[in-house]
């Protein structure tokens, strides 16, 4: 098994490489919908440490006699498909209470919440015990439900420390599952839920103009977005790495702390996720992931150091500081031991490399 433990607990997040598992929760659906193959505790043994998740309230099947039920679930879902509604349904373990139903004309729900949930704890308990899991909850609705959900049922293994988490060493984080709320959700829960009850924020600098890193920010801070063209169905491998890196070199106005986020993923509307999946994992495509993760330091040396050019690549001290604002996590789909042992093994890319590569893009 992966242990990110291994490469030493004072490290912080911004400092190591880790795998991200998009739509974490989803294994079911279409060709266009699917986008993992096994649960959250497998992911987690083959080495995902950040897990994206999108929940809502999907109507289950009730006994006879029963109320009508609902249950926490991932979706995977446009928009567009989706129709909300406001009910009086049961919630396991809640009652009876009014929620924000959602159903889907297309796209498909996966795990329920507590499944995930449960699975994570295990982990973390169990093989995981020095170990950490990320848990990004994006695009949700009832807010304070997920926040209640997870308060009750990781218990001792929700992670209430606030503070910055990109600077946070990961021998603080050990043992611990981290629950992550966008703005709007933490708005709509800060009234009950805070960072000391296990609930802390995230942010995309990405997707906010004018947006500053902040030092005392309780969650984390990442920069990095994912996504290709839907009406280019081709050569999608280039579209992602051609956007990829454009957004690495936006990032280089951000200090080393942001979490630098590349996704090694492409999307579409009909075309299958897993076959196109299978295709950005034959070796020379790879290659090109690896070419990519090493574009995003050329910027920061460029950035940062009047240097740039006649870097020694015998100097530790420029490589670990260039290493410090490499792309951080790597979101894949269909995540499994091969593709996380690669993303693990960037890690070890020495000072003389890196410098090296920084000269070389």
């Amino acid at each position: 098994m992966i242990q990110y433990s291994d490469l030493g607990g004072n490290k912080t997040l911004s400092e190591i490489v880790i795998a991200g598992s998009h739509d974490a929760a989803i294994t079911r659906g279409g060709g266009n919908v699917q986008t993992q193959h096994v649960d959250i505790f497998v992911q987690a043994y083959c080495g995902v440490r950040f897990f994206d998740l999108r929940i809502a309230a999907a109507t289950v099947p009730g006994g006879p006699g029963e109320p009508k039920k609902a249950e926490l679930k991932a979706f995977h879902a446009d928009g567009v498909f989706q129709k909300k509604e406001q009910k009086m349904r049961w919630l396991d373990g809640v009652g009876n209470v009014s929620l924000q139903r959602t159903k889907l004309r297309a796209g498909a729900f996966g795990f329920g919440l507590e499944k995930i949930l449960e699975d994570a704890k295990e982990f973390v308990t169990g093989a995981g015990q020095r170990e950490f899991l990320l848990l990004k909850f994006d695009k949700s609705t009832n807010w304070r439900l997920i926040a209640q959900t997870c308060v009750f049922t990781l218990g001792d293994v929700i992670y209430r420390g606030a503070g910055n988490l990109n600077t946070t060493r990961i021998s603080q984080l050990a043992g611990k599952v981290i629950v992550l709320f966008p703005m709007s959700g933490l708005n709509e829960v800060r009234d009950t839920f805070s960072a000391h009850d296990g609930i802390l924020g995230w942010k995309n600098l990405c997707n906010r103009e004018g947006a500053a890193y902040q030092k005392t920010f309780d969650g984390l801070q990442y920069f990095g977005k994912g996504g290709t063209s839907p009406f280019k169905p081709f050569d999608k491998i280039s579209q992602n790495v051609s956007g990829q890196r454009k957004i690495l070199e936006r990032a280089e106005v951000f200090p080393p702390e942001v979490i630098r986020m590349m996704y090694w993923t492409t999307t579409g509307l009909m075309e299958s996720i897993k076959k196109r999946n299978q295709k950005m994992w034959t070796p020379p495509n790879v290659e090109r992931m690896r070419t990519l993760w090493r574009s995003g330091l050329r910027q920061y040396t460029e950035y940062t150091s009047p240097l740039y050019g006649t870097l020694p690549p015998e100097s530790a001290a420029i490589g670990a500081t260039i290493k410090r604002a490499m792309p951080n996590i790597i979101m894949i789909d269909f995540a499994d031991t091969d593709k996380c042992q690669t993303i693990y093994d960037l890690n070890f890319a020495t000072a003389e490399n890196l410098a090296m590569a920084a000269q070389a893009n």
